[in-house]
């Protein structure tokens, strides 16, 4: 197949024998839009077929014949409740070679976090992570019989050469100086278990940690590998024997085999498996920096831009609503320049714990800039409680929040501390406020600086969420349009 003149199969049409079959699970059509997008730009021919739910992806396999992927989110009928593991079966029931994307919502989201599901995405994803995790993972005799975790030192320094890489040697001598014909070279795997191991690390493969141990077991040869990460659990050393998983003074655990395994084996093994458990914890410590803020501890703006656009996405597609909170601290300058910056770092601390501790986990806190904050309210398992609404709630939590920095004591600002901190903030509501988190934001922070102007010390809601508040909204995807601002 020529993928320069590829181009996607249309739904609905006849598909190619060597197209791309896959299936997405998705009950607002945003997924299917994102990999139709994908695929067309990276000119892979594929059939794309959307079912609503699970169980039409099952009528659909048995019927139409099973897709090479199937790609979709937790059940959009069943919520929290889904069974995962019951679906997986199903599936591999009528659609055993298929591979199984599932795509995560949030962080947060436990459902599937041990299942059949050969990739997990966790949203947002970009494109790439997309396309890659659609790539089938090589099978054991494919990935094992030219790989070894450590190869013999003689053969690897006789199979060295000296010439430059990229140049070609010529054909092979012998002894005698006489050419030799040239050796068939061994297939080799298209794809190294460790290429596995880096897809775990980038989130596409699910958890590195039981990847690497399954790999370990393969490559070793030894059965039953198991890693314990409780290293005060005792071990019966009658039945087991176990190797230290340790790398630059980090224990990570015991690699626990069965009694009478090759100790080098093993030993080798728990070297490389803490190598790489110790390029997981560095990137995970990583990706933390890169969408933490230092000082505060909050998110910050590239974590609250990304989640802000997913957590409408994902607001629409369920016709829930989203509210963000844009707000500062009123005269925070003066405070910084009379007390000195760490006082005013003080204040940024404090100022996250107090909101943290009046919001709920679910809920996410950014901060944007200096001592400008944002806070992005949504609900992904349904109101906050069953006689509560979206942003009723959010009010009372706003308002608590605005209660709380009135009334606590920054230590270092002492008692010449000119009067109490207080905050001004604005709170819009999608759909009515904005349909894209640039025209959220904005009528936010329009209403941040409603509260400037009415002298301070006060959070102003925006058109939409006044109008939720108030009763009057009965649908989120009744896009009325809003009203001015006042």
């Amino acid at each position: 197949m020529n993928n320069d003149e590829a181009t996607p199969t249309p739904r609905g049409e006849q598909a190619d024998r060597s197209a791309l079959r896959a299936m997405v699970v998705d009950d607002s059509g945003l997924l299917a839009e994102r990999l139709d997008r994908a695929l067309r730009e990276r000119a892979i021919v594929a059939d794309v077929r959307v079912v609503e739910d699970y169980l039409m992806a099952l009528g659909d396999a048995a019927t139409q014949g099973p897709p090479d992927v199937i790609v979709g989110r937790p059940d959009p009928l069943e919520g929290q409740s889904w069974d995962a593991d019951a679906t997986v079966h199903a599936l591999r029931r009528i659609a055993p070679d298929a591979r199984l994307v599932l795509v995560l919502p949030d962080a947060q989201t436990t459902v599937a976090a041990r299942n059949g599901f050969d990739a997990r995405l966790t949203e947002p994803i970009d494109d790439v992570q997309l396309i890659e995790a659609l790539q089938p993972m090589p099978s054991p005799s494919e990935t094992i019989d030219h790989v070894q975790l450590d190869p013999d030192p003689q053969s690897t320094q006789s199979a060295q050469h000296e010439t430059k890489p990229g140049l070609s040697e010529g054909p092979d001598q012998n002894a005698q100086g006489q050419q030799q014909p040239p050796e068939e070279a061994p297939a080799q795997s298209a794809v190294h278990p460790d290429a596995t191991l880096i897809d775990s690390i980038l989130n596409v493969t699910g958890d590195l940690r039981e990847q690497a141990v399954r790999l370990a077991t393969q490559l070793t040869g030894i059965p039953d590998l198991a890693l314990v990460t409780d290293t005060d659990e005792p071990i019966d050393d009658a039945t087991f024997t176990f190797a230290d998983a340790t790398c630059r003074g980090v224990k990570f655990g015991r690699l626990v085999a069965p009694r009478g395994a090759n100790a080098d084996d093993l030993n080798r093994a728990a070297d490389w498996l803490a190598h790489w458990l110790a390029l997981d914890r560095r990137i995970g410590q990583l990706w933390d920096m890169a969408l933490h803020d230092d000082l505060t501890g909050a998110w910050n703006r590239r974590y609250f831009d990304r989640f802000l656009h997913n957590a409408i996405e994902r607001a629409a597609r369920s016709r829930q609503y989203v509210t963000v909170l844009a707000f500062d601290i009123d005269n925070f300058k003066a405070y910084n320049d009379q007390f000195g910056h760490d006082a005013g770092d003080d204040i940024l601390r404090e100022t996250v714990r107090l909101l943290q501790s009046v919001i709920r986990k679910e809920d996410v806190v950014a901060r944007i800039g200096g001592d400008e904050f944002a806070v992005v309210f949504w609900d992904p398992q349904g109101p906050r409680q069953s006689d509560s609404s979206h942003p009723t709630d959010v009010k009372t939590a706003a308002h608590r929040f605005q209660a709380a920095i009135d009334a606590h004591r920054f230590p270092k600002l002492g008692d010449d501390a000119p009067g109490k901190l207080t905050i001004s903030g604005g709170l819009a509501t999608f759909p009515w406020d904005g349909r894209t988190p640039r025209e959220l934001v904005r009528a936010a922070d329009q209403a941040a600086l409603e509260s400037k102007r009415q002298g301070k010390n006060a959070i102003t809601f925006g058109p939409g969420a006044d109008r939720v508040c108030n009763g009057h909204a009965h649908d989120a995807n009744e896009h009325s349009p809003p009203r001015p601002p006042v």
